[in-house]
């Protein structure tokens, strides 16, 4: 009787604790992902954060929204982005974009001037550039202001390899190809 008894116990504390498994698992579950106004809001302080980070790299900017900063009257508009997001952004037409990231993510630079001169890369951002998109009708080149790696029209570098991930410049011709 008193074995029988035990093993009631046992089935009834293992029910209990399902049952309160079971009760507070939605708890767990809302408590690991964040209501929609708190992930709002921590976005928000993380794009401030870029901007912040971005602007003191070079203060010359000017913000124009709460992920864009404008430097050289409009020629260059360098976007921030939050660490390990990947943005749906796509390129501005008539622009060449330069991006920190592979696979065209990261913080990233449209420029869309001035042409026929060496734009120096890193008045705007951290080397090494990993990936390009020229939307431009001319060609634009990586260069060290020696060696340079051309992107025709419409070109996509997805990983943009040695030694002109390292290349200091962007140039962007006036008009023509590779």
């Amino acid at each position: 009787m008193r074995r029988l008894r035990s093993r009631s116990i046992a089935i009834f504390g293992s029910a209990a604790a399902a049952v309160a498994l079971l009760a507070t698992a939605p708890a767990l579950a809302s408590s690991s992902h964040p209501a929609p106004s708190t992930r709002s809001a921590g976005i928000r302080a993380a794009l401030k954060a870029e901007i912040s980070a971005q602007l003191s790299y070079n203060p010359s900017g000017r913000v124009i929204n709460s992920t864009e900063i404008e430097y050289d009257n409009g020629h260059v508009i360098v976007t921030v982005a939050i660490p390990g997001a990947s943005p749906d952004y796509t390129c501005p037409g008539g622009t060449t974009c330069i991006f920190e990231g592979v696979l065209l993510t990261g913080a990233h630079a449209s420029l869309s001037g001035p042409v026929d001169k060496n734009i120096n890369i890193s008045n705007y951002l951290r080397s090494p550039i990993l990936s390009l998109h020229n939307l431009r009708s001319s060609a634009s080149f990586l260069s060290n202001g020696t060696n340079a790696a051309c992107y025709p029209p419409g070109a996509v570098a997805e990983d943009i390899g040695k030694p002109a991930r390292n290349y200091p410049y962007v140039y962007l011709q006036k008009s023509g190809g590779c």
